[in-house]
């Protein structure tokens, strides 16, 4: 018993790939370079395409930001601290 050589989950008994990796080599031989470039295309996602999703989640929450702020850090936490007083244990 041993692992596909491709997706190494999978496990086989006589040949080197998986049913799923074995029709995936199948469609590399037929479709040949057309196959890297739909991979590529569909599957990796570039810089435009994460910029552009970014202006139409913009777009959709109705953010017009023309600034960066949405980068910055949100201050959530007051800076006063009720630890830090005399009387933290008051008892009434």
């Amino acid at each position: 018993m041993f692992s596909c050589v491709f997706c190494e989950e999978e496990w086989v008994y006589t040949t080197n790939l998986c049913e799923n990796c074995r029709r995936l080599k199948h469609l590399k031989k037929i479709y040949r370079e057309r196959f890297n470039e739909t991979l590529e295309r569909v599957l990796v996602r570039n810089i435009a395409g994460m910029d552009n999703k970014i202006e139409d989640l913009k777009l959709k929450n109705g953010i017009e930001q023309t600034d960066e702020s949405y980068l910055k850090k949100p201050n959530t936490r007051s800076k006063k601290s009720p630890f830090n007083d005399n009387n933290i244990l008051e008892k009434n």
